[in-house]
């Protein structure tokens, strides 16, 4: 796996968790009974692929073996 692709999945989780924290800041600053949906069932479940998402980046980086690697033929 080259180093371009390991930017672009670090960036694509970063953006994931920016997104869920600014969604749960406007959640909590929000005063309806939804807020606290938007604040768990959004902010937190985004929050956390980008979290898991970032780890999976980092360890499929490290072991050497791209999920997205295309198939050998043998010859």
């Amino acid at each position: 796996m080259n180093t371009e692709l390991l930017n672009r999945r670090l960036r694509i989780s970063g953006i994931m968790i920016f997104l869920g924290l600014t969604m749960e800041l406007v959640s909590l600053v929000w005063l309806h009974p939804l807020a606290f949906f938007v604040f768990c069932g959004g902010g937190d479940v985004v929050l956390v692929l980008g979290i898991l998402y970032y780890f999976w980046a980092l360890l499929n980086y490290a072991t050497g073996h791209p999920a997205t690697a295309p198939a050998k033929t043998g010859d």
